[in-house]
């Protein structure tokens, strides 16, 4: 059914020649978008990358992530209200599943192109983690996912100042170990 509906929209296409025609087929595409794009599959497409100095060691997947071993954080954020749970493996666990051990300096990227650098020595065994739910939930990124670092801030008043907010990389897509 879903190849038949595809062949007519292809069709559809062929024979539209002016704007007009492409925006009466807007409603079709979005239609299709839900039936083909639901935010599991979305989710599922966004892999992590981990990189030493440009070169990729390894490519995560959402299923990847949860192969690992996990951990849970329960604080309070300075972006949502009351106190979060978060869940995922610790970034130490993904550099070393990697092979990323040598670096002095880390480069955590997001999807909208910020990074921040911050020492390896500031990343100890269990914190911070690479959280993958939020909630309980995988997080969208509308909802500042796939993946998000999160350090236990209610654990250590050192943790609640502007620059471990800055290292809380949300929608975070890559990690390179520079030497």
């Amino acid at each position: 059914m879903a190849h038949a509906l595809l062949k007519r929209i292809e069709n559809a296409i062929r024979s539209c020649l002016t704007v007009r025609r492409l925006r009466s087929l807007l409603p079709v595409f979005v239609i299709l978008s839900l039936c083909f794009f639901t935010p599991s599959t979305a989710l599922a497409n966004h892999t992590l990358i981990v990189s030493s100095d440009g070169v990729i060691l390894r490519e995560y997947t959402l299923s990847d992530l949860k192969a690992l071993p996990q951990s849970t954080v329960q604080t309070t954020t300075i972006w949502a209200d009351g106190l979060q749970s978060f869940q995922g493996p610790s970034l130490s666990s993904i550099l070393y599943d990697a092979g990323a051990t040598n670096g002095q300096t880390l480069e955590l990227s997001s999807l909208d192109d910020f990074s921040v650098k911050l020492s390896s020595f500031a990343v100890s065994r269990v914190f911070p983690i690479v959280a993958i739910l939020h909630n309980g939930e995988p997080m969208s990124i509308r909802n500042h996912g796939p993946y998000r670092i999160i350090y236990p801030y209610d654990d250590d008043a050192s943790l609640k100042n502007e620059i471990v907010y800055a290292r809380s990389v949300k929608m975070l897509a890559k990690i390179n170990v520079l030497e």
